[in-house]
């Protein structure tokens, strides 16, 4: 019997240490850093730790969140770790963020606001592009919701 071998997975070089403060696990920054770093624009619902991880990629990342007090804390802590400048958006203002093409867009911010993030940036993501969601195991269908509504423009899931 022979054996088969698959194609490997293009390799990524992750950095030796992804640094960053917050409430993310060691493989949840990893999965996001293997997706997010061939990315050239990113676009994330929810700043705090995935915006440390995301500043480790050479993309240019703009960050939406619901309170301007948890954008400033953000800001903060990539400038203590030395990280480079993240474009901050408070959600009152997110349509202006739209107006671009994201090859990788996260969404981990506001769980009431979750569904509504996916459906309006659904459009601005590139063709091939990568939608991930963060925390998908909580009481509400968002995610399938959204997953069904846009099933005939989704490849994989």
């Amino acid at each position: 019997m022979k054996t088969q071998f698959l194609p490997r997975a293009p390799l990524v070089n992750i950095p030796m240490k992804l640094l960053y403060v917050g409430d993310i696990s060691k493989q949840d920054a990893m999965v996001l850093y293997k997706h997010a770093s061939t990315a050239t624009n990113i676009l994330e619902f929810g700043s705090g730790a995935s915006t440390q991880v995301l500043a480790h990629t050479t993309a240019k990342i703009t960050s939406i969140d619901t309170e301007q007090a948890w954008i400033e804390v953000a800001r903060q802590n990539l400038k203590d770790l030395n990280l480079k400048e993240v474009d901050f958006v408070h959600w009152n203002n997110r349509h202006e963020a739209y107006k671009a093409t994201y090859d990788v867009v996260f969404d981990d911010g506001d769980p009431s606001f979750r569904k509504q993030f996916f459906n309006e940036v659904f459009k601005s993501l590139s063709v091939g592009g990568k939608l991930l969601a963060h925390d998908t195991r909580c009481p509400s269908n968002w995610l399938y919701e959204a997953i069904s509504d846009n099933q005939n423009e989704i490849d994989n899931v």
